[in-house]
């Protein structure tokens, strides 16, 4: 037990370290733009992109997971920072990983709602200490739990709602016998702690009710997770199995809701349609028909992000995928050995029809179907991410956590599981679109750079030069977040007010090669123009692109994996080689990350066309 609690203690440092590396794995673009992207904006007040998400005329996000992920650090922070008068602390780094570490913190609830539900169900601290520890030396957990996706907090809600829904239960073999306990031998006996008092309270209903809103407006897909915990909470005190106690239950539970339903959608309106509530104020004598035209125009973002997804259509534009994809594809990717262990649990319970004896075999039952259902329901949409089944590795540790009672009999399986989560690791949280962020700090100093050579600062006159327009674009890459780019809108030193206008045009992965030219020329014509592309792009696109415009290399980033663009989808042979390099050097040069500033087009030469004369025809004029 000592040594489970010290190995956990170890992996939680471990879990800070690598927040603070910082990763520079680029998983997916949600992770700024629902999050920090938009909180620096409207805190920070740095220079951001909002995606259309947030721009349409039916916003699709609420503002609760922006503000919870990333704007209470960037408060704080800004809180502390005019306290202290600490500007020198303003840098991309500082940026990145303040919602990082908030992130991370937040990630030690999870550890202690699955240490709790652990030893909930089944009585045994070593259960829940191996829980905890599986969960902490997941990658999942330093990967997607210490960053700000949604899918994390979502992953929080589902463990506060199976802790809440568990009913504290006793072991058969540590108590008496069952069969004594029950009238009826037949029926599973659930024993409840007598010292967890009212489970029905309004307490809880405010908690689950809470909880059970908050994730559905953090993530629509919550509803999944969430039903088969509500059903067990809902039948869990033997004591309200009445139908009218049901009711009651239920109806305590929808008037909670609704309550937050209601002002979580107000706090949506204020941001989206802040106007909207000022006519509220405005409204004279009551009018039914103008209070229910004033309802009807209030901002429901769950309700439009269901109305966006059910529409194949919408879905098309960021993939449609096969019905088994979340069970054959991304399980094993999430889970890795723990996914294998799941199956052969399962068919093992199966073979032996096992019998559902004691509380904790009920508890196991819940847990289990806690897996299946939200995986079946999600299974049914077209689109899925493997970070959409996140939250299912709740309810996964503390099944599987059974099985290592004798640590010593498994080291074959905790060594596949060490060497499946380094690997993972590395593939997410290092080199995949590995070099989008260093990119974006190489943006920052640029943007320092020129704006401490054309800038007025003490001693220097104004510059007209158009050389202090920039501009940086990116071509096959995951789409850069702008607010880590330039950070002097926010300092109050004269030598940091911004003088220089930045552009970050993201041309993402499918532009054709002359859209990328076309743009190159475009804004060449009145900025400086810098382009951010990976090596492994066809070999044509480095050679027209080296070809038609004077260019040189000012930023590289080994490693950089871009799955659309993967170094083995071109004939390598095809390619130019360097003869001095290892064999595998061309295959490592394109895994990189490079920026090229171009100092002009170059003419290429006319080329000149002989001409033949045409030869002489003669007619005959026949009469």
């Amino acid at each position: 037990m000592f040594m489970l609690k010290l190995v956990w203690m170890h992996l939680v440092a471990l879990r800070f370290m690598l927040c603070l590396m910082p990763q520079t794995g680029y998983i997916f673009p949600d992770e700024f733009f629902q999050s920090p992207e938009v909180m620096a904006g409207d805190i920070l007040g740095l220079s951001s992109h909002l995606t259309w998400e947030w721009t349409s005329e039916n916003p699709i996000r609420s503002i609760l997971y922006p503000f919870l992920s990333s704007g209470i650090p960037f408060k704080l922070f800004m809180w502390w920072k005019d306290f202290f008068d600490a500007e020198q602390l303003l840098t991309p780094f500082i940026i990145l990983i303040l919602p990082r570490c908030w992130m991370t913190i937040q990630s030690l609830l999870i550890d202690f709602f699955i240490y709790k539900i652990a030893t909930q169900a089944f009585r045994d601290s070593l259960n829940g200490w191996l829980a905890v520890t599986l969960f902490a030396s997941s990658y999942t957990t330093w990967v997607f739990c210490t960053r700000t996706f949604s899918n994390a907090t979502e992953t929080l809600c589902l463990a506060a709602l199976l802790y809440l829904a568990l009913p504290t239960t006793k072991l058969k073999d540590e108590d008496e016998q069952v069969a004594d306990d029950a009238p009826n031998n037949s029926q599973p006996a659930v024993v409840a702690d007598k010292s967890t008092g009212d489970e029905s309270s309004l307490t809880q209903t405010l908690l689950v009710s809470m909880v059970t809103v908050c994730g559905f407006f953090i993530r629509t897909s919550f509803v999944a997770f969430a039903f088969v915990p509500l059903l067990l909470w809902m039948l869990k005190d033997k004591r309200e199995w009445s139908i009218p106690s049901l009711i009651a239950k239920a109806f305590r539970l929808g008037v909670f809701g609704l309550a937050w339903v209601l002002a979580l959608v107000l706090v949506d309106t204020a941001y989206h349609n802040p106007s909207h509530l000022t006519k509220l104020t405005s409204m004279g004598s009551f009018d039914v028909r103008e209070y229910f035209d004033w309802m009807t125009k209030l901002t429901l973002t769950p309700l439009n992000n269901v109305l966006y997804n059910s529409n194949l259509e919408n879905l098309g534009q960021h993939g449609i995928h096969p019905c088994y994809t979340h069970l054959l594809v991304n399980f094993p990717i999430l889970f890795g050995p723990l996914a294998l262990l799941l199956l052969f649990l399962g068919f093992r319970a199966l073979y032996r029809q096992q019998t559902l004896k004691t509380a904790a075999d009920m508890n196991n039952l819940f847990l289990v179907v806690s897996i299946v259902s939200p995986l079946a329901i999600l299974s049914m949409i077209p689109h899925q991410e493997p970070r959409f089944i996140l939250p299912l590795v709740v309810p996964i540790v503390v099944v599987v956590a059974q099985c290592f009672k004798k640590l010593g009999e498994h080291k074959l399986f905790f060594s596949l599981w060490a060497l499946f989560n380094m690997a993972a690791f590395f593939a997410f949280g290092v080199i995949h679109q590995g070099g989008v962020l260093p990119s974006i700090d190489y943006i920052h100093s640029v943007v320092e750079l020129e704006e401490s050579i054309y800038g007025r600062g003490p001693g220097q006159r104004s510059s007209t030069s158009n050389s202090c327009n920039l501009t940086f674009i990116y071509y096959h890459t995951y789409m850069p977040p702008r607010h880590l780019t330039d950070l002097s809108t926010i300092r109050k030193s004269p030598e940091r007010v911004r003088k220089c206008k930045v552009n970050v045009i993201d041309l993402a992965g499918s532009t054709p090669y002359y859209l990328f030219e076309k743009n190159i020329r475009t804004w060449l014509k009145h900025s400086q123009v810098f382009v951010v592309f990976p090596t492994s792009i066809p070999c044509e696109d480095i050679e027209r692109l080296q070809t038609r415009f004077s260019a040189r290399i000012t930023f590289e980033y080994f490693p950089h994996f871009s799955g659309e663009d993967p170094p083995w989808q071109d004939n390598m042979l095809a390619c130019p080689r360097d003869d001095t390099t290892m064999p595998l050097g061309d295959y490592f040069d394109r895994l990189k990350l490079r920026s090229y500033r171009i100092e002009h087009a170059v003419t290429l030469p006319v080329p000149t066309v002989k001409i033949s004369p045409l030869p002489v025809v003669r007619e005959s004029i026949v009469m």
